[in-house]
């Protein structure tokens, strides 16, 4: 049975928790991949710098410098403002959103 109106975002979450459980389940990080935990340091501001790097990374911006720690920061910011925005629309809205159909004059249906 397909979950409806406000149980859906309890559904999506527990779904979401089953992959991550899934994924981590029996993970063992390779030696030459490295660790992660100790190449992002420890602070807050070098998880965020971290995180920034790794983002601009997924855009296309390689380096350590200015410009990619400052890309990655829009583009996580960019990600936030998305995702906050759909959970703000999944929390309000009991109902799918109805898909838009626009009309051509050729394919109009005649009354």
């Amino acid at each position: 049975m397909i979950a409806r109106g406000s149980d859906r975002w309890f559904a999506t979450l527990a779904v979401i928790g089953i992959a991550w459980i899934l994924f981590a389940y029996d993970y063992v990080l390779d030696e030459p991949v490295g660790n992660i935990l100790e190449a992002a340091g420890t602070s807050p501001s070098e998880w965020l710098v971290f995180v920034s790097l790794m983002m601009a990374n997924a855009v296309g911006i390689p380096g350590q410098g200015r410009v990619a720690v400052l890309v990655g920061t829009v583009v996580c910011v960019g990600v936030l403002v998305v995702c906050c925005w759909h959970a703000a629309r999944l929390f309000r809205s009991h109902e799918a959103p109805r898909p838009r159909v626009r009309w051509s004059s050729r394919s109009r249906p005649s009354p």
